[in-house]
């Protein structure tokens, strides 16, 4: 299998010419190509990241017979959607309306559901270390508090925004 140096050494042989069929190919070819340049370009509007939100609320707040989420597939839409992003808000605001929609499962139909209630506890704090990485706390905090206030209610969080922003002072 060719590494990164093989790869160079091939996409510096190419012409300006070649290189652009080599892109195009590869966006012809692959849906993640072809997202990756939406969100790139800024063509897509917002339909990628809108899209991944209604399957994940469709996976978590099923309904019928078997109401446990599948948190694996879940997962798996944020792995893909984080792979093609090139904005870190929008993988943020992504993986916060996947607590969000944990902690209203949690609400209907109660704490019994461990994989859920560790997935809020495991990948909250997560989230609090991207929003302050990034420096985003004036464009999370509102609905993180929002969040705090209910995931907090069922102990479900230990790690605030507050929290953080505290132990920085």
């Amino acid at each position: 299998m060719a590494g990164s140096r093989e790869l160079n050494k091939y996409l510096k042989e190419l012409s300006k010419e070649e290189l652009i069929k080599e892109i195009n190919k590869l966006y012809s070819k692959f849906k993640f190509v072809k997202d990756y340049y939406a969100s790139e370009l800024g063509s897509d509007k917002g339909e990628l990241l809108k899209n991944c939100k209604a399957k994940l609320a469709r996976l978590i707040l099923k309904s019928g017979r078997d109401i446990k989420p599948d948190i694996a597939s879940v997962n798996k839409i944020i792995r893909e959607f984080t792979s093609v992003s090139v904005h870190k808000t929008d993988i943020i605001d992504l993986m916060l309306y996947k607590v969000e929609l944990c902690v209203e499962f949690l609400e209907r139909w109660g704490l019994e559901f461990s994989g859920v209630t560790r997935t809020v506890s495991g990948t909250y704090p997560e989230i609090l270390d991207m929003i302050y990485d990034n420096k985003l706390e004036k464009i999370f905090s509102k609905r993180c508090e929002e969040f705090e206030a209910v995931a907090g209610n069922y102990g479900l969080i230990e790690n605030t925004l507050t929290n953080l922003e505290d132990d920085e002072s």
